[in-house]
């Protein structure tokens, strides 16, 4: 299994984190972000990336999530707050699908 070596810019730590636990977040006019939880401070985070690690992190096999502008939603466009049915609906998603892990948090 494929390590990457970070660091969290929250705790100052140094991290060694499977592949399998990061997303690799590519947005609109080929913006990157490298989205990861310090597993010393339990920040999630999400660290800008450069073409080159881009580049790096798709060969050891990171998950690539692609962000249009639509994706990323201010909190006051959201039309009604979550409910116990959107919390089901999430749970049962959940235990149904084959996507990694990494991909569920956003």
């Amino acid at each position: 299994m494929t390590q990457v070596r970070l660091h969290c810019p929250n705790c100052h730590g140094d991290l060694t984190v499977p592949a399998s636990e990061l997303i690799l977040r590519i947005g609109p006019e080929h913006s990157a972000g490298l989205r990861f939880i310090c597993y010393k401070c339990d920040a999630r985070l999400d660290v800008p990336a450069e073409p080159r690690v881009v580049d790096i992190l798709t060969i050891a096999g990171v998950s690539i999530l692609y962000v249009t502008e639509v994706d990323e939603l201010e909190p006051s466009a959201l039309e009604e707050p979550i409910n116990s049915r959107d919390v089901f609906d999430f749970i049962y998603a959940l235990a149904v699908t084959d996507t990694p892990q990494a991909e569920l948090i956003r």
